[in-house]
């Protein structure tokens, strides 16, 4: 068990994050440009075919395991200022006591029909390129304001359909630091991660 009065204090100035921090960590380790003025796939243009078919040889066994948040009013979001996400809101237009309610009404195959109301980001979710901005900037250098209310003219999510697949390397920090979850505020840095990537890898 590790003691956990050595975690970073997001109440301690020496331990705080600031937006000079991000800012200095943004301009060293952007990759804008990388890959062309014109690129949306960012570092997926790592995930090539070689690289697919060198994963493909790697697997020794076999484990499925969910890494999602449940789609339902139990979501796991916070009421801060700024915060205008909500949890899913499930509503259901037709069900099964509708269906029985009135059997001289509907044909003998029936269902139910449901729908749900949810930001992307509270639950199961796939973040993209033109999700993020760093001031008046997404990925690349693309205006932020190429996303618009009919959906995002850059960087969408149909940039990756060929490209998510690859090799990864799942870090339990909290299990490695000996608590259930991070506490809220906790600042990731290089030297949090190293110690729990050994046994994985």
């Amino acid at each position: 068990m590790i003691d956990t009065r050595t975690l970073p204090d997001p109440n301690n100035a020496r331990d705080r994050l600031t937006i000079d921090d991000r800012q200095t960590s943004a301009e060293r380790n952007k990759q804008w440009g990388r890959w062309g003025p014109d690129n949306e796939l960012g570092t997926l243009n790592h995930v090539t075919p070689d690289m697919l078919r060198q994963a493909s040889r790697v697997v020794r066994q076999v484990k499925c395991f969910g890494l999602a948040i449940s789609y339902d009013g139990n979501g796991r979001q916070r009421t801060l200022k700024d915060n205008k996400r909500l949890t899913p809101v499930h509503t259901f237009f037709v069900t099964g006591t509708d269906c029985c309610s009135d059997m001289n009404k509907f044909s003998p195959i029936r269902s139910a029909y449901d729908m749900i109301t949810m930001p992307l980001q509270c639950g199961t979710q796939w973040d993209l390129l033109s999700q993020i901005f760093y001031y008046a900037k997404m990925w690349n250098g693309y205006d932020a304001r190429f996303v618009r209310t009919t959906g995002a003219e850059t960087c969408g999510i149909e940039m990756v359909l060929d490209r998510s697949v690859g090799r990864v390397v799942l870090l339990d920090l909290p299990h490695h630091l000996g608590l259930p979850w991070l506490p809220d505020g906790y600042a990731f840095r290089c030297r949090s991660s190293s110690p729990a990537r050994r046994p994985s890898e």
